[in-house]
């Protein structure tokens, strides 16, 4: 066996694409057993996800999914497909939903924020203030963004990466996608060729105010905040939230 690539992400978590022989599998290790949890219920939603090969104490592998990640397919391809997907899978998440107040949730996640290392332009109690508490519980990815969908050489979507967190529910899902197609995260500075179609896929988010509210998309955002690195992604984040925060 033999790594041909080691993946970038925020998690803490190394995921590394294997080669053995003839095979190609992906390998994740740290924080596995919630990944694990959510591929299981989106698969029994038949939720198109990649398929669990071994599962360990240390790490899990999953097939490796060939197809284009969703820069190109934006690049390359209509809207219409990808739009029909997000309403499917959408309506697979949202099924037998029902509201809850969400205070306690946002009330641990806030007094677990680092908020002496980021200089925000509001309080953990104004910020509070302003989220919607009552919020369906569902069904939910995780983690779905632009980055997390391929189009694979089927012609298929598949959703990767999902996780299990407190935030469940599929609201928590559009606000993370809007992440993307409101602050373009996903491709950051050079967004240009992507703006157009960003903005039909975050009007057909629409259909959904509570996953449109500012607040909670700044709440998604602030939790990419403590695993970047980076200062450029760090003042993009920062910009942003003060962005919405002020609108």
């Amino acid at each position: 066996m033999r790594v041909l690539k080691d993946f970038k992400g925020y998690s803490g978590s190394r995921i590394q694409l294997i080669q053995d022989g003839e095979r190609l599998f992906v390998r994740k290790q740290g924080n596995i057993d919630r990944n694990i949890e959510q591929l299981t219920v989106l698969r029994e939603l038949q939720i198109k996800v990649p398929t669990i090969y071994r599962i360990t104490s240390e790490y899990f592998d999953m097939e490796y999914v060939k197809g284009y990640d969703m820069r190109a397919y934006l690049l390359n391809h209509q809207l219409e497909e990808l739009l029909n997907f997000f309403s499917e899978v959408l309506d697979k998440l949202a099924w037998n939903s029902k509201s809850e107040n969400f205070s306690r949730v946002f009330d641990q996640k806030l007094n677990l924020f680092p908020w002496d290392n980021f200089n925000l332009p509001f309080s953990q109690e104004e910020l509070f203030a302003r989220l919607p508490k009552l919020i369906p519980v569902s069904h939910y990815h995780g983690d779905f963004t632009l980055e997390n969908v391929i189009f694979d050489h089927s012609g298929k979507f598949v959703l990767i990466d999902p996780l299990k967190t407190e935030y469940e529910s599929y609201v928590f899902d559009i606000a993370k996608m809007r992440q993307d197609t409101e602050c373009y995260w996903f491709t950051k500075i050079d967004y240009e060729p992507y703006v157009s179609k960003l903005a039909t896929i975050d009007n057909f988010f629409e259909q959904y105010p509570l996953g449109r509210h500012p607040a909670i998309l700044i709440l998604m955002l602030m939790r990419v905040l403590p695993y970047v690195h980076e200062i450029p992604d760090k003042e993009y984040l920062l910009s942003e939230i003060d962005r919405l925060w002020k609108s």
